[in-house]
């Protein structure tokens, strides 16, 4: 329960006031969008109308950190408020040695009452580094240093001097997203699945996910975003078809080359876990191929 992560902090009612709620307890990986999106109206009314009558200065939710950056990116892109979401895990168990679940909350609740960090949109907090909820991914199975920004580097960073930001990320966040989700149901959310691209890769598994019910498929492409010509060809029948097809590079650093661009969308520098997730949620609100693409070039 979230009650007792918070018992042991040590100087915790010299940071902040907290107010706990468990809003469910799950693997990480068992998190589906349909949690997202409960979570995200829940955070919405919070930030909006407060707890028990009192106005929060922001929003810090535990996670566990496998698919930690999803839930985070689907929070930035939902959640329209200048107050900071702040999204924390840890890589050691607690009851381990130099177990840093304690000093990663300690710095998330750091994080979200700091004046700094308003504005920000949805924000990342492990190993003392705050990241853009839009750059950071795992990069290491085991490592507390495993949260990352690969091609920009950490916001800024929390520890004893406090909360200090060195650059801002300069993509649409907190009260500028559009997108309006207090009124969506899980049904309305629409099947996005990945595609990963590999030599000798064919149009099987593309069609199978078109066949399941995808309304658009993401490529993990090679490089800036290649496909085998057999893969290719099928993406292509498969856009003509009206299923929206987004370029992504499974390289993990670097944009998606813009070639194809009359078939596909563009995912820019998102990774494929990423577009698929801005995917999902812009085409709640828009089927136009050139907003589409706008959305990929401003989130």
């Amino acid at each position: 329960p979230i009650e007792e992560l918070l018992v042991d902090l040590p100087g915790l009612d010299r940071i902040a006031e907290v107010s706990a709620e468990q809003f469910t307890n799950l693997p990480s990986t068992a998190v589906t969008p349909a949690n997202w999106l409960e979570l995200a109206q829940r955070i919405r009314t919070i930030l909006a109308e407060g707890v028990d009558g009192r106005e929060v200065d922001g929003v810090v939710v535990t996670h566990g950190t496998d698919a930690l950056e999803e839930t985070a990116y689907f929070l930035d892109l939902t959640v329209a408020s200048d107050k900071p979401v702040v999204v924390v895990g840890a890589m050691r168990p607690p009851g381990t040695v130099s177990a840093d679940g304690p000093i990663n909350l300690i710095h998330a609740i750091q994080t979200a009452g700091a004046a700094s960090a308003r504005g920000r949109g949805t924000l990342v907090v492990l190993n003392e580094e705050i990241h853009d909820a839009r750059d950071v991914t795992k990069s290491h199975t085991r490592s507390v240093q495993t949260f990352e920004s690969r091609s920009w580097g950490p916001l800024g960073n929390v520890g004893r001097s406090g909360v200090s930001f060195h650059r801002r990320a300069e993509r649409a966040q907190g009260s500028e997203v559009e997108f309006d989700i207090s009124a969506v149901t899980p049904e309305q959310l629409p099947r996005v699945d990945i595609l990963y691209s590999y030599n000798g890769a064919d149009g099987a598994a593309a069609r199978a996910f078109v066949a399941a019910g995808a309304a658009g498929l993401v490529l993990a492409g090679s490089g800036g975003g290649g496909a085998s010509r057999e893969l290719w060809e099928a993406l292509r029948d498969i856009a003509g078809e009206g299923v929206w097809v987004v370029r992504t590079s499974r390289v993990g650093a670097g944009s998606a080359g813009n070639w194809g661009r009359e078939t596909f969308l563009g995912g820019d520098d998102l990774l494929a876990q990423k577009a698929r997730i801005l995917l999902m949620v812009a085409l709640l609100h828009t089927t136009d191929p050139e907003e589409l693409q706008r959305i990929f070039r401003e989130y």
